[in-house]
């Protein structure tokens, strides 16, 4: 088995790569440069705006390394690990690297959008791990709206087919957490992630 994942480079993404890695040797990993997770604050917001968006992405942060600290890819060959800084302008490297790969499987998560001219050299199984539950809540953030339109049921992770249309292919597989009532917001984003991989490992083979 065969397999490329293409990811960010924050914590969840990290762990999720390592956790497919030790079940699946022979893994390449392609990660793109997400960036800080507090970029620059718009000027414009106001103080109180401007506050809790800090402190929302303080906390994801805080959250991030308490589930999946920062620990580096578990990755033996660096011919399998490639780092990227913009998937739409760096197509080209990803291409190459599965024509010599050949994978059986790509997984995608919490990078760019795929886009012409990579689409179309995808593998047939070339999956999606978002984070919220499709069609409910589809692009960014899918674990942060059902929390405030107050639906916390609907975070969940969703495993579906990468198509031409954003977050519109078949979907393979769903995930979602146990809720706890002392869990916050990214609490319960990191659960479901730990439960859609374990749930992703289980089923990878089908």
């Amino acid at each position: 088995m065969k397999i490329i994942l293409v990811i960010g480079s924050h914590p969840r993404h990290i762990y999720f790569a390592n956790q497919v890695i030790d079940q699946f040797s022979n893994t390449s990993v392609i990660i793109e440069d997400r960036g800080p997770m507090l970029k620059k604050v718009n000027k414009n917001l106001n103080k109180l705006d401007k506050d809790n968006l800090i402190k929302h992405f303080k906390e994801r942060s805080r959250a991030e390394y308490k589930y999946f600290s920062k620990s580096k890819i578990n990755i033996k060959s660096k011919k399998n690990l490639l780092y990227i800084k913009k998937l739409t302008k760096e197509s080209s490297k990803v291409i190459k690297l599965i024509n010599i790969r050949k994978p059986n499987i790509l997984i995608t998560f919490g990078c760019g959008v795929i886009s012409e001219p990579l689409l179309s050299k995808l593998p047939k199984s070339s999956l999606n791990f978002h984070t919220g539950l499709l069609p409910y809540f589809k692009g960014t953030a899918g674990n942060f709206w059902p929390y405030y339109f107050l639906k916390p049921n609907y975070i969940g992770i969703t495993i579906h087919r990468i198509e031409k249309k954003l977050d519109g292919g078949s979907i393979i597989h769903q995930s979602v957490p146990k809720l706890s009532k002392s869990d916050g917001i990214h609490d319960i984003a990191c659960k479901a992630i730990l439960k859609g991989v374990a749930d992703l490992k289980k089923n990878i083979n089908k």
